[in-house]
């Protein structure tokens, strides 16, 4: 089969961007034609251990445009431009966010036959958004929620429609697709690549030593505050903890200023490191120098990270708000604690740090349940299998 993954950027080595390369290699090692269609960057740019593996096609445009009009018409421009760049014999597209569902709606034109199966990460309508900003404590102008309203109901919501299939990573999202587009959507998890990211047996943790990790794109969502907050109070309360945050702070330099800022006044320039990009392999090694992963997202559709923690034997507390927490059980595969909330993440760690014997079940836990239930090969067929029956109708 011939299959166009289409998505915005190979520019940062986000959840997205994995998920990309990680079914594109897949699906060449089953056989298939996959290639990858993006509007700047490349495979070297985000993951480069993909670079020779993957055809990618990109359109390389670096210079940023402002303004929200002029930013609307670079899109359309953009989106013409790679959807021409696609090849006519593609069987089957597959977008992964908003631009690259305007791509595929511009090829299908050309195209009609072409189906396209939209993979849905994060819901992409600015009401959506909206709401995120507001759990940030950000007040909302009328005049933003009319934008908002504007946008969704004249762009987004026809560039969706004209998608053949929406698939989820998570049953959040699938009742918010039902909600927003009046569209069912099939529901396919996140693989993870068990062989990359292996178990390693570890000391527990001891109140002189705490080693907090948190992984993620900076974006407001993540809530990396929250993180902060829960190593102030566990430094108040006696424990020696420190905090790493690895991830590509251009996406928000505005957030990864507030959280710098939020560090100083907590009295945590020591305490807490900005760690940026990093490879693979480092990535792995932070897994393995760690001893409690922390991932306090708010709407958040799922959460690769967590999995990639788990399946090293990291244990990890994870905010009801991401889409992870739907399949992990509390006090059995992980920590679940409310979102927003420091001090649950606070008490959570203090619990695994004074029961040893508890981190070291979670430990093995999480690496069992990963095995048992997540793979990119399982998610591959699955997508497959969804692609020839887009195809076949």
């Amino acid at each position: 089969m011939r299959i166009a993954i289409i998505l915005r950027k190979l520019t940062v080595s986000g959840g997205i961007q994995r998920h990309v390369l990680s079914l594109a290699s897949k699906y060449r090692a089953l056989g298939h034609e996959a290639t990858v269609y993006t509007r700047t960057g490349a495979a070297e740019t985000s993951y480069p251990e993909f670079a020779r593996r993957i055809p990618v096609v990109s359109l390389h445009e670096r210079r940023p445009v402002s303004g929200r009009l002029s930013r609307l018409l670079a899109d359309r421009r953009a989106a013409d431009e790679l959807a021409g760049r696609i090849d006519p014999a593609t069987e089957v597209l597959n977008p992964h966010d908003a631009f690259s569902c305007l791509v595929a709606k511009r090829f299908k034109r050309r195209h009609p036959r072409t189906p396209a199966v939209f993979t849905m990460h994060d819901i992409p309508t600015a009401a959506w958004a909206l709401r995120r900003d507001s759990t940030q404590n950000r007040r909302v102008a009328t005049h933003r929620r009319v934008l908002a309203w504007c946008r969704d109901r004249f762009l987004t919501r026809p560039t969706v429609s004209a998608q053949d299939r929406i698939v989820v990573l998570s049953e959040q999202d699938r009742v918010e697709v039902r909600s927003v587009f009046g569209r069912d959507a099939a529901l396919v998890r996140n693989g993870i690549d068990l062989a990359a990211f292996s178990f390693q047996e570890r000391r527990p943790p001891e109140r002189e030593d705490v080693r907090l990790l948190t992984v993620g794109v900076w974006l407001p969502y993540r809530g990396f505050e929250d993180a902060v907050q829960a190593t102030r109070i566990l430094t108040s309360a006696g424990y020696r903890a420190t905090l790493a945050i690895v991830g590509d702070a251009r996406a928000d330099p505005a957030y990864y200023r507030r959280v710098s800022s939020a560090v100083r006044s907590a009295g945590l320039r020591s305490a807490v490191t900005f760690i940026g990009t990093c490879s693979d392999a480092e990535l792995l090694t932070r897994y393995r120098e760690s001893h409690v992963f922390l991932f306090p997202s708010v709407l958040q559709s799922w959460g690769l990270t967590v999995f990639e923690a788990m399946a090293t034997g990291l244990p990890a507390i994870v905010s009801k708000g991401a889409g992870a927490a739907e399949v992990l059980r509390d006090g059995q595969t992980a920590r679940i604690v409310p979102p927003q909330d420091p001090a649950a993440i606070a008490a959570a760690v203090s619990g695994l740090v004074d029961d040893p014997a508890r981190w070291q079940a979670l430990s093995r836990a999480g690496r069992a349940f990963v095995e048992a239930n997540l793979s990119w090969a399982r998610t591959a067929e699955a997508m497959l299998a969804l692609f020839r029956e887009a195809v076949g109708n």
